[in-house]
C-alpha cells in the first residue's frame, strides 16, 4: 500500500493532492530531510508527493509519471536541506581555535 497515515483512515484520498492530510504532509517532509527519504518516497502515494512538492512551492504537472514526482521531491528536498544548512552555518558562531583542536581542554 501506499503512504495514507491517518487522513486514509478518516477516509479522506490521499491520492488527490487538495485531501492530502497536512500531517501526512510534513511527515514526508520531514523523514525527507533524514536518511528515510528513499523508502519515505517510495512508500508515498502520488497525491501525497504532489500535495508536498506543492507544500514546498511547486505544483505538479498534468500527466507527470511517479517517477517525475519523486525527482522533483528529492530535487525539492535537497533544496530545502541546503537552505537549511545555510541558516545554520549563518546562526552557529564559528568555534575558536583551541576548542576545534581539543575539546574540553584548557
Amino acid at each position: 500500500g501506499g503512504y495514507g497515515g491517518a487522513c486514509a483512515e478518516r477516509g479522506a484520498r490521499p491520492e488527490t493532492p487538495q485531501l492530502a492530510c497536512a500531517s501526512d504532509v510534513d511527515r514526508l517532509v520531514a523523514r525527507c530531510m533524514t536518511h528515510e527519504r528513499p523508502a519515505a518516497l517510495v512508500q508515498a502515494s502520488a497525491g501525497l508527493l504532489d500535495a508536498a512538492s506543492a507544500f514546498l512551492g511547486e505544483e505538479a504537472l498534468p500527466g507527470e509519471k511517479r517517477s517525475d514526482k519523486i525527482r522533483r521531491m528529492l530535487r525539492l528536498t535537497d533544496e530545502l536541506r541546503r537552505y537549511n544548512a545555510g541558516l545554520t552555518k549563518q546562526v552557529l558562531p564559528p568555534l575558536p581555535e583551541t576548542e576545534r583542536l581539543a575539546p574540553g581542554v584548557g
